[in-house]
């Protein structure tokens, strides 16, 4: 079962991921540094291998690589997070109150927690795919 949740979310990563660089880009009047949209954009589409190989147990480059990975990401959740508090800073007051911006801010947390799980798990917990 757990399996097929891992999947699940894999994809819904990905269309998560999607969105939030759409809207980052054309709906909102956050403007992100171009040199930092990408480095996100290749960070995220390395964290999405990594969490390809974790779903559906592939061997993807080294554990060592994975383990670096891992705590690159719990800096960019961190930086994502202090972004989002940014981000709600910049918007028009009368649209949305302070717990619209902290249920935002909770949602970023629930959504990228799996994939932080999903990391450790697959640089740190997953010996039998690593010692094939």
């Amino acid at each position: 079962m757990f399996k097929k949740v891992w999947k699940i979310y894999f994809f819904v990563f990905i269309v998560i991921s999607i969105f939030d660089l759409l809207f980052k880009l054309w709906w909102s009047n956050f403007q992100p540094n171009w040199n930092d949209l990408i480095i996100i954009c290749v960070f995220e589409l390395i964290a999405i291998i990594g969490l390809y190989g974790f779903v559906y147990h592939k061997q993807i480059v080294k554990p060592g690589f994975w383990k670096l990975i891992f705590i690159i990401s719990i800096v960019f959740v961190a930086r994502g997070v202090y972004d989002d508090i940014q981000f709600y800073g910049t918007i028009d007051k009368n649209l949305y109150n302070s717990s619209d911006q902290f249920l935002g801010i909770i949602i970023d947390i629930v959504v990228l927690a799996p994939f932080l799980i999903a990391m450790f798990m697959y640089a740190f917990k997953s010996h039998e795919l690593w010692d094939k």
